[in-house]
């Protein structure tokens, strides 16, 4: 019996609405260890380019997974693999990718309470 995105969101504390669960979770082996993974895309169009704030000139530049480190359940490790787009400023050329509340910028660890 596979988990609903909304039962995941719940139990691992996720509230930005824009990560989306691409499949059910997993046992992989981590570091090591035996642990819960969950796939997830993170599907949000950013308003402008940080670098130049210029909004007319993204195109969109793959996919960059990060693992992060999510709160333990049922007493094993448990990770989210999420993919983040990227995009491309065409005006300065800079390269980024979309960012969520709920890991820090440039971090593998999750924030449940969304707390930046």
């Amino acid at each position: 019996m596979s988990l609903t995105g909304k039962s995941i969101r719940m139990v691992l504390e996720i509230k930005d609405p824009n990560i989306i669960f691409t499949q059910d979770a997993v046992i992989e082996e981590i570091r090591g260890a035996k642990a819960l993974v969950f796939y997830a895309e993170l599907k949000l169009q950013p308003e402008h380019c940080p670098a130049c704030g210029f909004a007319s000139k993204l195109v969109r530049y793959g996919f960059e997974r990060t693992c992060v480190l999510m709160p333990s359940y049922s007493y094993r490790p448990t990770y989210m693999k999420l993919s983040r787009q990227r995009f491309r400023c065409e005006l300065c050329r800079s390269v980024f990718q979309s960012e969520t509340d709920y890991v820090r910028p440039r971090s593998t660890i999750s924030t449940p309470d969304g707390a930046i």
